[in-house]
């Protein structure tokens, strides 16, 4: 099932969101940007009338590059964005974006919530290999320049770890929580010594999920 606009939007306001804390040098997003930072399975189209939307609420900015001429419209998430978003978190500060309401995109399931077993097997797998990631990125060489960034990746793990903790959790706070910290791991770790092994990791975490919310739906 598709999502629905609003629910678009509030996705396209948590990626943006997310790629305000990650990136250092960067305030603006083109939709596409946003839209590989999301991994919604929508048009870009729908990506645009979705900032758009939310330009006119005032969560979002629009602005370009003066020196594109092709003018492409970039997005930056508000100080009222970001507020918006940090109601929806968790209480307990956990990184995640609590949306009842959102479609789940990544298995075809009406009921969202996934009971998890803490001596699963599988759980254990996501367990340890949070862990093995974090201290991965730990272990990248980083200079003043890259520190903050590597901070912010570390940050994101040790939410997810809290997350997974908590036993009970929906599909999308798998999603956003845990699937979107390692994708930002992995764009760190590229290029560097870890990029393997953080993918590696980031492979046997993403299988252990699939195997819980195949049987873990409830």
């Amino acid at each position: 099932m598709r999502p629905t606009f609003a629910e678009i939007k509030e996705i396209v306001l948590f990626a943006l969101y997310e790629s305000a804390h990650s990136e250092d040098l960067k305030e603006y997003f083109t939709a596409l940007e946003i839209k590989e930072s999301a991994k919604l399975v929508v048009s870009g189209v729908m990506i645009s009338r979705a900032a758009n939307d939310l330009c006119r609420e005032e969560l979002v900015n629009w602005g370009s590059d003066p020196n594109d001429d092709s003018k492409t419209r970039l997005y930056s998430i508000t100080d009222e964005g970001i507020h918006h978003v940090e109601k929806l978190q968790d209480p307990h500060g956990k990184a995640v974006l609590l949306l009842e309401e959102v479609e789940a995109q990544i298995v075809p399931a009406s009921d969202r919530m996934v009971n998890l077993t803490h001596n699963q097997a599988a759980y254990q797998q996501v367990d340890e290999q949070l862990a093995e990631a974090k201290r991965l990125i730990l272990g990248i060489n980083v200079d003043e320049a890259t520190q903050s960034g590597r901070d912010k990746i570390v940050a994101s793990l040790e939410a997810a770890q809290r997350l997974w903790a908590t036993g009970e959790l929906t599909i999308l706070q798998i999603r956003v929580g845990i699937n979107m910290a390692l994708e930002r791991a992995k764009k760190f770790a590229k290029d560097t010594a870890q990029a393997i092994p953080v993918a590696v990791a980031a492979d046997a975490i993403n299988n252990a999920l699939l195997r819980i919310i195949s049987g873990g739906l409830s």
